[in-house]
């Protein structure tokens, strides 16, 4: 069973109000600075809305793949960023479709996957096993959803976070693989989450887009990358277009703290891979 997890509960909580200070207490310029500028940005992006928001489907069509991808999701960022698609999973979405051989027939992990875009393309280009993950619940609602849409699904059963999916609607896919939908919040007991979904086993590859929009985001992230990515020949293909709390400046320095380094991204999307902590 899933965790009550909601994103926004968390970023709330990394913002200290100013009526929790101690009135004797000595609070840094720049420290006060980023926290205005932490609140300012999580009350942007996460206003409160009715709970019938307003719900979108969208058609996705990749020219290498014969399968239409059919997303549902919100049409505005609320409560849960995930429900909205952002613009690093389009694109990270066409990379993979235009470069297939950097996920087939390999154990594929989706960190924050969101609606599920990216998993899905990998899941049809050939990936032996894709995890779609997410950590918040109304998020992971509709991210299984939407792969039951997307992919032959019959449920395993273990508390609805696992799907055994078979797909033969792609050309390049003609074996059987695996996707399902687990919950998996970032810097929480990631060697059990690899006992449970992976066998123990680290993964080939890991995607992820736009995840790294506010800065308390970058240390749970980072730490489960290297934590879930094979070390050897393991690559993270990350995308981050849209606008966010984080420059890439900042996001690559926390990158190379847990021990990635990269290549100069292709169409806006980063390869890294692990070498040590530095």
């Amino acid at each position: 069973m899933d965790d009550e997890w909601k994103e926004y509960k968390v970023h709330e909580q990394t913002i200290p109000h100013h009526d929790d200070q101690a009135t004797n207490q000595v609070v840094d310029d720049d420290d006060q600075e980023n926290d205005i500028v932490n609140r300012d940005v999580v009350f942007k992006m996460f206003q409160t809305k009715d709970e019938d928001e307003d719900i979108v489907t969208e058609e996705y069509k990749f020219p290498q793949l014969d399968h239409t991808i059919i997303l549902r999701g919100a049409s505005e960022i609320t409560n849960s960023t995930g429900l909205g698609l952002w613009r690093g999973a389009e694109v990270l979405a066409s990379f993979l479709a235009s470069h297939p051989d950097m996920v087939r027939d390999k154990c594929v992990l989706e960190l924050g996957a969101g609606q599920g875009l990216c998993g899905l393309v990998a899941h049809h280009v050939g990936a032996s096993k894709v995890l779609l993950t997410d950590g918040d619940t109304a998020v992971l609602k509709n991210l299984r959803y939407n792969v039951n849409l997307n992919t032959t699904t019959k449920e395993s059963g273990r508390n609805n976070d696992k799907c055994s999916s078979s797909s033969s609607s792609s050309s390049s896919n003609n074996n059987n693989n695996m996707v399902s939908c687990p919950q998996f919040i970032w810097g929480r007991n990631t060697s059990d989450f690899l006992k449970t979904y992976n066998d123990g086993k680290k993964f080939h590859v890991l995607l992820a887009t736009d995840v790294n929009y506010m800065v308390s985001s970058l240390k749970p992230f980072w730490t489960t990358a290297s934590e879930a990515l094979e070390p050897v020949h393991g690559i993270l293909l990350y995308a981050n277009v849209s606008a966010s709390q984080c420059s890439m400046d900042t996001i690559l320095s926390f990158a190379k703290e847990y021990g990635f380094e990269w290549e100069s991204p292709a169409l806006d999307v980063y390869m890294f891979c692990l070498v040590g902590m530095s």
